[in-house]
């Protein structure tokens, strides 16, 4: 059940016109409607779901009530190993089996292994999972008593495929009795499932071919404007459709009274790569920053503040950004795409140590902080679409080749798409934030352009990109 679909729109009216009656349950109704909505996907891994609540639940239920540090630490560290365990099985195992198939003769057991499918949402969620048993051993908050508002917590629907990753403290309080909704929560949701729609199925899904098309050139036909050219065009295609993808989950969430963080704030207007990861997919950053970069720092410096080029500190930034590229695929190029971010995040602080901060004040230096940092983030973006290692070697190789460095290997239209969504991004989002012009005929006329075009494309042919994560 693709949110970019009919069958969605009508399962999620049905959904809300059901929550909105006084004398059923809410929560039993939300929870049935969740478990039906991931039924819809694969009805053989609502046991794994299921399986996740009740070990996560019932870990932090032990690690509220033991008093021993040390019982403490193992229950966490059984639960953390179990949830991962469970994580690495579904999406890593054929490439560590792989990694050993040349040493070891194993290619019959591996043949085995082909057939695994990727639960839809498990990273999600059992990210999701981890950071409440961990706050909960942190004494960030007390376990839950309540196994069905857990289970809520997890399988809430409109987040429950591809997030934000929504921390306990902020999605709990909310799911424990029916959420009072009025005129200004169903305005704004609609709103954002409206321009969530939008985003996705006007726009993402008609960039998607130009990107599949320049993709499947051979790179030795390609040089630097057809690389960058690409990297722009699958930047505005992830942004469009997994912004999409949560401003329609927001949306949802709100119009029947439940309020979503937001993951996305405008990522493409960063002056620097530490101010872009602050920006996108905000849930998941913030996630791997509080999740394991400063946790490993505290590991090496307990509770003092090193310098940020300190070697340990240098590598703990490689390890947490190698795990965050891992995170989205077994593709090595994925670990790529995680190692490029690290690099960039420490020239970034390398700068910051060399040049003073006055000197970032100035506005032509911001203007060029941001096309550096908007160049460099649409470049990583090439191996995060690539087939492969190979294929990001071979691209990148033509990049900065000097043989194809002009040539124009790509279909002409390609580059002009490429450069009017560009340019268009920027004076949209010039002209929204200099003339805040509250016009009632001029926003009807808009949202009612929107309606159509959504009318017009709506249908469910592409998935989200992040979907497969």
């Amino acid at each position: 059940m693709l949110f970019n679909s009919w069958t969605y729109i009508t399962f999620f009216i049905l959904a809300a016109l059901i929550l909105r009656v006084k004398y059923l349950p809410w929560r039993y109704s939300l929870a049935v409607l969740s478990i039906l909505f991931y039924i819809s996907w694969d009805y053989r891994f609502v046991p794994l779901i299921l399986f996740i609540t009740i070990l996560n639940f019932f870990s932090a239920k032990f690690i509220d009530k033991v008093s021993k540090i040390e019982l403490k630490k193992l229950i966490l560290a059984i639960s953390v190993f179990i949830n991962l365990a469970i994580l690495i099985f579904f999406k890593y195992i054929l490439l560590i089996l792989s990694m050993f198939e040349s040493v070891f003769d194993i290619k019959h057991y591996v043949s085995h292994f082909h057939s695994i499918i990727l639960p839809l949402g498990i990273s999600f969620y059992i990210f999701q999972a981890i950071s409440y048993v961990v706050d909960v051993y942190r004494k960030e908050r007390n376990a839950e008593a309540s196994y069905l508002n857990f289970m809520l917590f997890i399988v809430f629907f409109p987040q429950l495929i591809a997030g934000p990753i929504m921390r306990a403290n902020q999605l709990l309080p909310q799911l424990k009795k029916r959420p009072k909704i009025n005129n200004n929560d169903l305005k704004i949701g609609m709103s954002y499932f409206l321009n969530g729609l939008f985003l996705k199925v006007v726009l993402a899904d008609n960039i998607s071919p130009f990107v599949d098309s320049a993709f499947d050139v051979n790179p030795s036909l390609l040089g630097f404007l057809d690389i960058s050219t690409m990297g722009f065009l699958f930047g505005w295609q992830i942004y469009f459709d997994f912004f999409g993808y949560s401003l329609i989950a927001i949306g949802s969430a709100r119009i029947i009274g439940i309020m979503l963080v937001d993951n996305f704030k405008d990522p493409y207007i960063s002056q620097s790569i530490r101010e872009f990861w602050t920006r996108w997919h905000i849930s998941l950053s913030q996630w791997i920053r509080d999740y394991l970069y400063v946790p490993l720092l505290r590991v090496f410096f307990k509770d003092q503040r090193p310098s940020n080029l300190n070697l340990l500190v240098i590598l703990c930034l490689f390890v947490s950004w190698s795990l965050m590229g891992m995170w989205h695929g077994s593709n090595l190029s994925f670990l790529i795409w995680g190692l490029m971010h690290a690099v960039f995040l420490l020239i970034y602080r390398i700068n910051q140590k060399i040049f003073p901060n006055k000197l970032f004040k100035n506005k032509i230096v911001k203007l060029m902080s941001l096309g550096v940092t908007l160049y460099a983030v649409m470049i990583a973006w090439i191996p995060f679409r690539a087939n492969d290692a190979n294929h990001t070697y071979e691209l990148f190789l033509s990049l900065i080749s000097h043989e194809n460095f002009l040539s124009l290997g790509l279909r002409e239209d390609t580059y002009l798409i490429a450069f009017i969504i560009t340019i268009g991004y920027f004076l949209y989002y010039f002209v929204v934030n200099t003339f805040k012009v509250k016009n009632i005929n001029l926003e009807f006329i808009f949202i009612l352009f929107k309606v159509m075009m959504v009318y017009i494309y709506l249908q469910a042919k592409d998935q989200f990109i992040y979907f497969q994560f």
